[in-house]
């Protein structure tokens, strides 16, 4: 169902051979199904403070909500909690480096907001919001909380472009297009298209903006260029309707462009030109010429000579016959005198001529060629590898045939495709995508001839030995031509160390494959060679660590083997490892000799921050990283001061503070990811179906050295860590036996476990959320216990049936169960309320055998005594110690099974001076509703403006023949009453149409009519309405005029003959309250008519229902006093003979603000349902003489979840809970 309710704190652990735990309070009841556990629902909130206050606050309400979606950039950040907090706690994100303790307050301290960072959230990312170091003003930690909101897609633009969107005057002559962004983009993708023109490849100038080299320009011609495929870092699509408006759209000019020279034979210069072999002069111009007009003369010595010109059919070539006009050992001169372009622009006399005409030298063929220049020049040792062409510039024109030349870089030889100049004098070399850098690179010239065949002059001082010899510039790692190595690092005994500069790479290359998401920098890439073989054939580890500079940046890591290009089809099958999101990691790597190619980015959205990165082969990673070196009791490293402990507080036990073990300072500090290949992919400790995304994991060796024993596990962190104890090291070849997160803030969770002997396994690891270093820490204490009678679960006390028993106290705290104050307060200052927090407090174990259709365990409990404990109590299933139900402070709850009779059951009680006696009832019979729950598929409906309605607060539900009714909200546009067919399965509908502006706190339904009592106050107003009638909307007034007194109404009922309502009245001290129950026509409107006598033992009416001669009331016995004598609030009973009868007791215990009673009648009894504020759905038989409470019906719910009715035609109950879907649902149970 797709209801949004604001979320709860969850508890996640998972118990297999094992009872553990400290976590939040949970209720909950044993289903008759065989043995599949009950859905277990929240402990409940604190309403205030005081010195004795144990109970841990909870949040009520974020801003935005648990999975919304489309939250701005700039968003603030609201968290509601239960009660007035200390104003202490951080706020943590993750993707991203934000984390914030500067959250303000407002006056209650209740609320607290927190601004976005500067630069705004990252866009269209799924982000995990989550709370830390959080207290209530008596101390109580706030319970791990985390929540998610996905932020809104902000497309990239387009901000600028050469040529400029719009423009009209472009040349043809240009050759690129250019385009800005408003910010980094993703440099793997984009292209542009246009009709008539050919580009080029795209060259990324810098993260946010890119050339394209364009061809086929014509002059006045329109142009259009579509943009594909472009998107940013984030994975948005380039938004083309700013700037662009679809496309860039520009015009070119007239033809004002000087046309040039570009070739020629002879060249330009060239000396020992043949006159023999020359026939005519060849020029060669950019662009095409009008060949009716330009004069050429041939000037030799003193001698003038007209040239007549042939022009080839593009006019881009003409050639003049020069046979017998030329003389040798002479300088020659070919005046080009008035050409124009076709659209009559004179010839620009200063491009390759120099000074307007063709200047050569004859002469005999004497000297022997040589090169004479070269770019790169000979030697030159920055050569970009970001060149595509290599020019050789020979001193005579050379025999052209030969074409291809061989480069060498020291290991292989590649052959260079060239084309010659028209004179053949120049060569120029194609040499695109193919050089590296760093390396060094030889040509071998010595080959070429020239046109009379004799060989180039190898001794040549320009070249000396026939090699164009030249070094590329140092690599930066911008991509896998500009790759780092060895030789760009400091090497100190076998440890290489690379110092990435800020802003040392620009672009994104596509690495990070495994990211979800967020800001990302551009990405460096690092070769390293790995010379020992793997592991298992005698070899060593790859150890790869990167630091973030201490500037708190985020780093992101990425490694193949053998491939470097992240986007090839190649990359993933050769992933390693895909690590994200910390300020330090360590890579352990297992694998072949060989290259491999290490990926590191950070987390700003821009050019790389400084990273520095550390690579070693070594033996095997250090203690606790892995099995094959675990943390065992060999390890003893412990500081009071930094646990915060006056002691060794389990007197002989292993002990190790991980922050002694390693220092701040270590560079071999605990920083890998050993489990997992990527962050939070397979392998990750995973609990209750969550595979947990964490940073560097640790292990902890566990020998269990006897059978009945239990081991003992107590652990605190700095920062919340994910744990798990299996049977076994290998997390791929054993079991799972308990799972969840650690304690922080000087708090300490606690683990125990029984089983056979063995080597079990604790292995942990600081959650991958929020910013700043992410590395393992906190204090852990070991030990094994042989358990007392009373101790554990397989030691328990027997519970026998109908005999009440005195709760023995038990010197220990084994197994706790979840809502046990699990994270236990050892503490050496007293807390911020004053007092000082108790240490270990014992936990006493009970059996019992169900029989019978119910087995109910009560307790006795002294009202009057305060702890600072919780008084709590938890069901465990004896066989599979999986946990059952869990209470804290309402053990008046009891622990209920229905069915499952000759089935073994343990009862764990906290020893508190408020319990102080347990008792087995059985009861042979039960024929209510059943146990089986099922969720009706309900979607959320949507509210006026179409938007889907949010489920903040739900009053009541109602259920007829065909529809089931529920009122949401009181006021807004998404108050109203939700109505949705029995089947479910469907979308609800909310009906308002004056619905909204009577609803109140009750309602019912009689047929397929529809009533509700509003939440009117005033004397003349009628508080029961008619809404729906025979099916239809209709707001019908049913009691006008009635002279109610000055209160309002919360209940309404109907018993088979008239509505019943009462007035809600509360007091304080002595005042006697004045409960009047009125009754009205359910056919006829009227006013409502007083039932005489009015009740003066009961306040705070809030449900009734009448039944067998007897009115039942959910409401409260009054208190004199808040604190010695305060309200009894619970389900009462009242003869209808006598409504001035001392109210009989049904049950006593928390009940909601609002709720409802409901009755069904068997062939042998009636059963009375009701709901406490926990939500949890009770049932008692009422049929005898004296009502019995028989337990917990259902568990599903959590504290605020209060709607639910009764069906007769199922029979069945229908109830809305937001435990087990944050978002709410609305469940059968039959």
């Amino acid at each position: 169902m797709a209801f949004d309710r604001r979320p709860a704190h969850s508890a996640m652990l998972s118990l297999a051979l094992l009872v553990a735990l400290g976590c939040d309070g949970e209720n909950g009841v044993i289903y008759d199904d065989g043995g599949v556990d009950a859905p277990t629902i929240d402990a409940g909130s604190d309403s205030g403070t005081d010195a004795g206050d144990r109970d841990a606050p909870s949040v009520m309400e974020t801003t935005p909500t648990d999975e919304a979606t489309d939250v701005t950039l700039d968003a603030d950040v609201i968290v509601r909690f239960s009660e007035p907090m200390a104003a202490t706690g951080t706020l943590l994100v993750v993707p991203g480096s934000f984390a914030s303790s500067e959250g303000a307050w407002n006056a209650l301290g209740d609320t607290v907001t927190f601004a976005a960072p500067a630069e705004g959230w990252p866009e269209s990312t799924s982000i995990r919001a989550s709370l830390e170091g959080f207290t209530d003003a008596a101390g109580n930690a706030l319970p791990a909380y985390t929540w998610r909101f996905s932020t809104i897609a902000e497309a990239p633009v387009v901000t600028a472009s050469n040529p400029v969107e719009g423009a009209t005057d472009v040349s043809a002559r240009a050759t690129s297009i250019e385009l800005t962004f408003s910010e980094p983009m993703d440099n793997t993708v984009g292209a542009i298209t246009a009709t008539g023109l050919t580009f080029g490849d795209a060259e990324w100038l810098a993260g946010d903006r890119v050339r394209f080299a364009v061809e086929g320009l014509a002059y006045e011609t329109s142009y259009a260029v579509t943009l594909d495929g472009f998107r940013d870092r984030a994975g948005n699509a380039l938004d083309t309707s700013t700037y662009l408006e679809g496309t860039l759209d520009f015009a070119t000019g007239p033809d004002t462009d000087a046309p040039r020279v570009i070739d020629s034979n002879p060249d330009e210069g060239q000396l020992d030109v043949a006159t023999d072999l020359l026939d005519e002069v060849l020029v060669v111009f950019d662009e095409p010429m009008d060949t009716d007009v330009g004069v050429a003369t041939l000037e030799v010595d003193t001698r003038s000579t007209p040239l007549t010109a042939a022009w080839n059919a593009a006019g881009t070539e003409v050639r003049f016959s020069v046979g017998g006009a030329l003389l040798n050992g002479a300088n020659h001169r070919v005046v080009l005198e008035g050409f124009t372009d076709a659209a009559g622009n004179a010839l620009d006399e200063d491009v390759y001529l120099l000074d307007g005409a063709l200047d050569f030298r004859t002469g005999r063929d004497l000297v022997v060629p040589f090169v004479g220049f070269s770019d790169p020049i000979e030697g030159q040792d920055d050569f970009s590898f970001r060149r595509d062409t290599i020019l050789v510039s020979f001193s005579e024109a050379m025999e052209t045939t030969t074409t291809t030349v061989t480069l060498y870089d020291g290991a292989e030889t590649t052959t260079l495709d060239g084309t010659w100049s028209a004179a053949g004098t120049r060569l120029t070399l194609d040499v695109t995508n193919l050089l590296i850098a760093g390396r060094t690179y030889r040509i071998d010239l010595t080959g070429f001839r020239d046109l009379g065949g004799t060989v180039v002059d190898a001794a040549h001082p320009y070249l000396a030995d026939g090699f164009l010899d030249f070094t590329m510039a140092a690599p930066t790692g911008e991509n896998c031509r500009d790759v780092l190595t060895a030789a760009e690092g400091t090497t100190v005994g076998g440890v290489t160390t690379w110092v990435i500069e800020d802003r040392q790479a620009v672009l994104d290359d596509g690495s990070g494959t495994c990211s979800t998401g967020g800001a990302r920098s551009a990405d460096t890439v690092i070769r390293v060679t790995k010379t020992s073989p793997a592991v298992a054939d005698g070899g060593r580890y790859l150890r790869i660590a990167l630091r973030d500079e201490g500037i708190s940046r985020e780093i992101f890591v990425e490694v193949f083997r053998g491939v470097c290009d992240p986007t090839s089809p190649e990359a993933i099958p050769a992933r390693e490892h895909c690590l994200l999101d910390n300020q330090s990691w360590d890579v352990h790597l297992d694998g072949p000799p060989g290259d491999y190619y290490v990926w590191v980015a950070t987390d700003r959205n821009d050019a790389i921050s400084p990273v520095d990165v550390i690579v070693e082969e070594i033996d095997a990673p250090r203690q606790g990283e892995s099995c094959e070196a675990p943390f065992d009791d060999t390890v003893d490293f412990w500081d009071d001061d930094n646990t915060g402990l006056s002691d060794r507080p389990l007197g002989p036990a292993w002990y190790i503070d991980i922050r002694n073990y390693v220092g701040e300072d270590d560079q071999a500090r605990i920083d890998a990811l050993d489990r997992a290949d990527v962050t939070g992919g397979p392998g990750s400790i995973e609990c209750d179906g969550e595979r947990i995304a964490h940073a560097a994991d640790a292990v902890f060796s566990l020998p269990k050295t006897s059978a009945t024993s239990v081991i003992d596990v107590r652990m605190t962190t700095v920062a919340s860590h994910a744990f798990e104890v299996r049977d076994a090291c290998d997390p791929m070849s054993s079991t799972q036996l308990a799972c969840g997160r650690s304690a922080t803030g000087g708090r300490w969770r606690q683990v125990t476990f029984d089983g056979p002997p063995g080597d079990y396994a604790l292995w942990v690891a600081p959650e991958q959320a929020g910013s700043g270093q992410k590395e393992v820490d906190g204090s852990y204490v070991f030990e094994e216990i042989e358990p007392a009678p009373g101790e554990s679960c397989a030691s328990a006390i027997p519970l026998v049936a109908g005999v009440s028993q005195a709760i023995a106290p038990s010197a220990r705290r084994l197994a706790a169960p979840s809502c046990f104050d699990g994270e236990i307060w050892q503490a050496k200052t007293s807390s911020s309320s004053g007092g000082t927090r108790p240490s270990d407090d014992g936990v006493t174990w009970y059996r019992f055998t169900a029989s019978g259709a119910v087995s109910t365990v009560r307790f006795g409990s002294n009202a009057g005594e305060t702890s600072s404990l919780d008084p709590s109590v938890a069901l465990v299933d004896a066989t599979t110690r999986s946990e059952l139900s869990c209470t804290a402070d309402s053990p008046e709850t009891g622990l209920t099974v229905f069915g499952n009779a000759g089935r073994e059951y343990c009862v764990a009680v906290l020893n508190t001076p408020r319990l102080t006696s347990i008792q087995l009832e059985t009861f042979p019979t039960y024929d209510g509703v059943g146990t089986t729950a099922t969720d009706l598929g309900v979607l959320r409906p949507f509210n006026e403006s179409g938007s889907e309605v949010t489920i903040t607060t739900e009053y009541w539900m109602a259920a007829t023949p065909t529809t089931l009714y529920m009122q949401v909200g009181l006021s807004g546009t998404s108050a109203g009453l939700l109505r949705v067919g029995k089947a479910g399965g469907t979308r609800a509908e909310l009906l308002r149409g004056g619905i909204e502006s009577v609803l109140g706190f009750a309602g019912l339904g009689i047929d397929e009519t529809i009533f509700l009592a509003d939440n009117a106050t005033t004397a003349a107003a009628p508080r029961v309405h008619r809404v729906v009638r025979d099916g239809l909307l209709e707001v019908t007034p049913w009691d006008a005029s009635s002279g109610y007194p000055t209160r309002g109404f919360q209940s309404l009922t109907y018993d088979g003959t008239r509505l019943l309502t009462a007035t809600y009245h509360s007091v304080t001290g002595t005042t006697v309250p004045e409960s009047v129950i009125y009754e009205l026509s359910p056919t006829t409107p009227g006013a409502g008519v007083a039932i005489s006598p009015t009740i003066t033992s009961l306040e705070k009416v809030r449900s009734l229902v009448s039944h067998g001669g007897f009115l039942y009331l959910v409401a409260d016995i009054p208190g004199p006093n808040t604190t010695t004598d305060p309200d009894r609030p619970g389900v009462y009973r009242l003869p209808w003979s006598n409504l001035a009868a001392t109210p009989e007791v049904v049950w006593q215990g928390a009940m909601p603000s609002q709720g409802s009673l409901h009755v069904q009648t068997t062939g042998t009894t009636s059963y009375l349902y009701f709901r406490d504020s926990e939500g949890n759905v009770h049932v008692a038989d009422i049929g005898g003489a004296t009502p019995a409470h028989l337990g917990v019906l259902s568990s599903i719910g959590r504290s605020g979840d209060i709607a639910f009715t009764f069906d007769p035609a199922g029979p069945a109950i229908y109830l809305f809970e937001s435990e087990s879907d944050s978002t709410g649902r609305i469940v059968r149970i039959q």
